[in-house]
């Protein structure tokens, strides 16, 4: 049942994914600030109820996507690995969108603090450096896939 590639591979799981869960799980402690602080102002002029659901569907891929991911070295559930993949990529362009690009109604380039710009550029550049990563796992596990079948 417990067929993980070997030692490597649940290790690179749970750091590399397991910060998903970690992160998702603070955002829904701290769900109603974030919604009226952050996801608000980013998706202006969205009322404030659509911010709500974005930001629960932005939660839902995060939590679910990491730990589909987390679980599908297991036997039972490698056909989930490519759905808990796509999940954590729209998570990511939703998360870098409105924390980072737009954050408080504000696009990056609109940002006159250059401590503000630096840390909202380093963190975009971040978040697209972990959707490449993301991507290449997603294209590499489809192939792995295709071969099996």
């Amino acid at each position: 049942m417990f067929s993980y590639n070997d030692g490597y591979d649940l290790v690179a799981r749970l750091m590399g994914v397991g910060i998903f869960a970690i992160e998702n799980y603070n955002h829904l402690m701290g769900f109603d600030f974030e919604v009226s602080k952050m996801v608000s102002p980013a998706l202006s002029p969205l009322p404030e109820s659509v911010s709500s659901v974005v930001h629960a569907i932005t939660i839902g891929l995060g939590l679910g996507g990491s730990l589909i991911f987390m679980i599908s070295g297991l036997r039972p559930f490698k056909s989930y690995s490519g759905i808990s993949l796509k999940a954590l990529l729209v998570f990511m362009l939703l998360i870098t969108w409105s924390w980072w690009f737009r954050r408080n109604g504000k696009f990056l380039w609109e940002v006159t603090d250059s401590i503000d710009r630096r840390n909202r550029t380093i963190h975009c550049l971040k978040n697209a450096s972990i959707f490449g990563l993301l991507l290449m796992i997603y294209r590499e596990s489809s192939k792995d896939r295709r071969k099996r079948s």
